[in-house]
């Protein structure tokens, strides 16, 4: 008889042995497999997400992305549940009143498509302040002109931002990066059934110059607050050649004047949560309520599906590690969800993963 020789190698021995080599993500750059990487990753963001919204989850946020002393926001922000069911409970009735007129307005918005745009499409071409002006004049008369002749009284062509508004906008929301406006140029459209308002969204696809590079829909899921919109991104190209990046909402009529009715529970929010702040400056006051804010007009899903992308980092690999670690949570609790303490838990890179995994096969313990 040949005797068999079992060999353990420690964690270690593997620590060890791997050290000697050094690891390489596999990066994916091409702007089509990125869009491909980002609905992966919001696919299970509407797989596992927890659709219900702690104030504690934006007050740790807020501590964490202001580095305010921590607990120092403790339960002050649950004061305004009130308004925001308010505003919650009449967007909600109003969802209702369609589903009950129009038998197949769920799947209506089920069939809306999908579109992730990568952070760079989601760029403007240029970081000069005065070109993106220039070009959102040229854009909101072209364009306005188009939609106008296709959408008649549907159409809601306002002014480009105002000057000193868009500069205000840079600084507080996005901390200086000029590149980051795409709303300079807006556009809505207003429509009294979801029927139209598809059939809207088709005829911008046959306009010369324009290309919809991001989609929410957020009738499939309403921000925090409620609201429900059909909101995007799109380039148009100009005349010089240029590509500036602006906004367009689809909206339903209904929605639009529940959102006249609850605008007074909106300011309640938006002028509470900076006064709840306190020892900092009026500059971090302001960015505090334009990050609050923002969170409140995001899903659940788009909230989580920030993180999940900033933890993927473009990798297509971790991509499908992140969704094996939910996999293996709701085989060991059906139904789980995760929230913003879950997430904050997930492997931050595929090294951490490899690592957790490695821990679990070869433990510190050697066995003889």
């Amino acid at each position: 008889m040949i005797p068999v020789v079992q060999i353990t190698l420690s964690q270690c021995n593997m620590i060890e042995l791997f050290s000697q080599n050094k690891p390489v993500e596999l990066r994916v750059d091409a702007t089509d497999q990125q869009n491909d990487v980002k609905l992966f990753l919001y696919n299970l963001a509407r797989k596992y997400a927890d659709r219900h919204f702690q104030w504690n989850d934006l007050e740790q946020s807020l501590e964490t992305e202001f580095n305010l002393e921590k607990n120092s926001l403790d339960g002050k922000l649950k004061e305004l549940q009130g308004p925001l069911m308010l505003s919650k409970g009449a967007y909600e009735a109003a969802i209702q009143k369609e589903k009950i007129v129009d038998s197949n307005f769920d799947k209506l918005i089920k069939e809306f498509p999908i579109l992730k745009a990568t952070k760079d499409e989601l760029k403007q071409l240029t970081t000069d302040f005065e070109v993106i002006l220039k070009q959102g004049e040229e854009v909101q008369k072209r364009l306005g002109d188009e939609l106008r002749s296709i959408w008649g009284d549907s159409a809601i062509i306002p002014q480009i931002k105002e000057r000193a508004e868009a500069w205000q906008k840079i600084v507080d929301k996005y901390l200086g990066k000029v590149e980051l406006l795409r709303d300079v140029s807006r556009f809505s459209g207003d429509f009294g059934t979801f029927a139209k308002l598809r059939e809207a969204y088709e005829s911008l696809l046959t306009i010369k110059g324009l290309t919809i590079v991001n989609i929410k829909n957020k009738f499939l899921d309403p921000d925090v607050l409620g609201y429900a919109d059909i909101n995007m991104n799109a380039s148009y190209t100009l005349q010089d050649g240029s590509v500036h990046i602006c906004e367009i909402q689809l909206h339903l009529s209904s929605i639009r004047i529940v959102k006249e009715q609850v605008h007074v529970h909106y300011e309640t929010i938006r002028t509470t949560i900076p006064r709840m702040v306190k020892n900092v400056t009026p500059e971090v006051s302001k960015q505090i309520q334009q990050f609050a804010i923002g969170r409140l007009r995001c899903s659940q899903v788009e909230t989580a599906l920030a993180t999940l992308v900033e933890k993927a980092g473009g990798v297509f690999l971790h991509a499908r590690l992140l969704m094996e670690q939910m996999e293996e949570m709701d085989a060991k609790s059906p139904g789980w969800k995760f929230d913003f303490s879950d997430l904050q838990h997930l492997s931050s890179s595929v090294y951490s993963h490899y690592d957790e995994t490695l821990k679990r096969i070869f433990p510190l313990k050697t066995t003889a």
